[in-house]
């Protein structure tokens, strides 16, 4: 139980969030400076900077949404990255 009766958890510091998508194999990983994560709905986001990291793929950008329920995911603004084959 959270205190206060919220459903969010608003986590700081060198946050790292590790799992492997519905239907892949590979885990996906993303490390920002601060996230909320709501626990109710499996949701995380954040406005801080982010670096996904998955299998040879990195991707950086200012801001975040991810359902970690169903696996999708969001980026915010300045996304920039490398994607290889």
């Amino acid at each position: 139980r959270l205190p206060g009766g919220t459903p969010v958890l608003h986590l700081q510091g060198d946050v790292r969030i590790i799992r492997a998508p519905p239907g892949s194999t590979v885990a996906a990983q993303i490390d920002t400076a601060e996230l909320d994560y709501d626990t109710r709905a499996q949701a995380v986001a954040t406005t801080s900077e982010v670096r996904v990291r998955w299998g040879q793929h990195q991707l950086e950008a200012q801001g975040l949404q991810a359902n970690l329920h169903d696996g999708t995911l969001s980026l915010g603004e300045k996304v920039r990255g490398r994607l290889l084959p």
